[in-house]
């Protein structure tokens, strides 16, 4: 009580400049205590600068067992995961997340965020021909419209023998409510069985060629990077990984420069493919699930590596289940950014 007294007794911007670096729970705590500062939590403009500070508070969300999410944070030196929610009846297909905002499509042909931390989720409305084909990511425009990309790898009636079929995509605006067709580049067909997505400052990145003719002899990822990069991980089979990193990316900005930012080749295990991952200047955390040999369970573990070793965490395991929906994992950072008001609210989970 006493620090809270003395912060409160600091001139306001002061204040704000203290609180925008707290970690998410600590702002929740504080804002409970100082009922008066409720107001600039509210602010899109407090909200996210905020999100900016995140970057420095990484955690990993894992959707298993079909329907429930879990979140893992606090990597070093004890790791903490428990489960954040269970959305029974509803098996999530997909999974990525944008600005705080956790953004997912399901079996069922359903499409919703949800923000954790305020305990609010928004869904879309049901419209025609969706497919359980579809790939969803979700963005955001320099004036804070969000909006959704939809793209088909397969075809629109979920037939994955159709071979002459042409990648489709559309972009859903969340504030008209209007879908709009856009054009896609063939070559995103080239990644067609390992999709991922990772969100910086609104856009949407992915890996849209691959580099190997044999894609089974590497593994790679993206993930942010100090807040305002995009990170490439390669491991070449056993060999050696490597970290690339981009120019800074800002609001709408175009990844234009790649360098490379280390290498490890000490030996190491293979990661997983496609990996999620968080990296500083000179080590890379991973979040990865192994199947033991009886195929029974399923181990969560957290590989750090860098040129000084690796070291490897179990963090929990949990029963393997061929009835479920296969798992999906993500970076998160936590924040208070409110799931849009045109989503609907309504819908009983």
């Amino acid at each position: 009580m006493r620090n809270i007294d003395f912060i409160l007794d600091l001139p306001a911007d002061l204040v704000e400049n203290i609180v925008n670096k707290l970690p998410l729970k600590s702002l929740l705590r504080f804002q409970v205590t100082c009922k008066g500062w409720g107001t600039l939590f509210k602010e899109n403009r407090f909200i996210y600068a905020h999100l900016e500070s995140s970057h420095k508070y990484p955690s990993f969300l894992h959707a298993r067992d079909s329907s429930k999410i879990w979140m893992l944070e606090n990597f070093d030196p004890s790791p903490l995961y428990f489960k954040l929610f269970d959305f029974r009846g509803e098996h999530i297909r997909g999974m990525s997340a944008c600005d705080g905002l956790i953004f997912f499509n399901t079996f069922s042909r359903k499409i919703a965020t949800w923000n954790c931390n305020l305990e609010v989720t928004g869904w879309l409305a049901n419209r025609e021909y969706m497919s359980i084909n579809d790939w969803y990511s979700l963005g955001r425009t320099r004036d804070m419209i969000y909006k959704v990309l939809r793209f088909n790898i397969f075809d629109r009636y979920d037939d994955d023998d159709c071979v002459d079929y042409t990648p489709e995509a559309e972009v859903y605006n969340v504030s008209s409510r209007r879908w709009k067709s856009v054009e896609m580049a063939e070559t995103w067909n080239l990644y067609r069985h390992k999709f991922f997505v990772v969100s910086l400052r609104g856009n949407s990145f992915r890996l849209a060629y691959w580099f190997e003719s044999n894609e089974d002899e590497s593994t790679a990822g993206l993930s942010c990077f100090q807040g305002n990069k995009i990170s490439l991980l390669y491991q070449k089979l056993r060999e050696y990984t490597e970290l690339w990193v981009t120019n800074r990316v800002r609001d709408e900005d175009q990844v234009s420069a790649w360098k490379k930012l280390f290498i490890i080749t000490i030996a190491h295990p293979l990661i997983d493919h496609p990996s999620t991952y968080f990296a500083n200047l000179n080590n890379i955390t991973i979040f990865s699930e192994e199947v033991t040999a009886d195929d029974d369970d399923v181990h969560i573990n957290l590989m750090k590596i860098s040129q000084s070793g690796v070291e490897q965490t179990e963090v929990q395991r949990y029963k393997h289940s061929h009835s479920c929906a296969p798992s999906k994992s993500c970076v998160y950072f936590q924040s208070l950014v409110p799931v849009p008001v045109e989503f609907d609210f309504n819908k009983q989970i």
